[in-house]
């Protein structure tokens, strides 16, 4: 099996890589395609095929080195490669119109509304582990107490509870704001004191 893009030395030129790092290049995708001539034949790659022939690797640098040439398989003939399947993230739309009230609404910075949005991805992660199929609608002051023990249970550091604790604030505000749960339930999360 040849790769027909990248196994061109021109190909490789042309896109900044220098003559030794081409040669290189072009040795690892050539142990590659003699791997898949014996494991893969015209069959698309897999993962599990990938990882089988890393693994024959006896040592970490050429494990990586060999993972570094596939990488640049799959960006030339991506048609190649199967595609692992990503679940789309049932809370997306909430995600999304969480971010757009930081920035729109809060006005609050780019790396911000990173952070806050990281912290909502994980209490809505607690949330589905602790209370499969309830909406946020459905969420109690209760399991508000629960989470706020769970996430103070994360850090000794007074200043990344305190910080834990405000990002749930806003979080549980923003679910009263927006309608989805017409509790005041940041009033559960209380801020810490030293």
């Amino acid at each position: 099996m040849k790769f027909p893009g990248p196994t061109r030395p021109g190909y490789l030129w042309e896109n900044g890589y220098k003559r030794g790092s081409a040669k290189v290049y072009l040795r690892r995708l050539g142990r590659f395609s003699d791997h898949l001539s014996h494991v893969a034949c015209n069959t698309p790659i897999g993962q599990a095929v990938v990882d089988a022939f890393v693994d024959a690797y006896p040592t970490k640098a050429p494990r990586q080195a060999a993972r570094t040439a596939i990488e640049l398989a799959r960006r030339v003939v991506p048609e190649r490669f199967i595609i692992p399947g990503v679940e789309p993230d049932p809370h997306q739309p909430f995600l999304d119109a969480y971010l757009n009230h930081l920035r729109q609404v809060r006005g609050i910075a780019p790396k911000t509304c990173e952070e806050l949005l990281l912290a909502a991805r994980r209490i809505l992660g607690w949330y589905d582990a602790h209370f499969p199929k309830h909406s946020l609608a459905s969420l109690t002051g209760e399991q508000v107490l629960a989470l706020v023990e769970h996430l103070l249970a994360l850090s000794c550091n007074h200043q990344t509870r305190a910080l834990l604790t405000s990002k749930l604030r806003m979080f549980l505000r923003y679910l009263q704001w927006s309608g989805l749960n017409d509790q005041d339930l940041a009033r559960f999360a209380a801020r810490q004191s030293r």
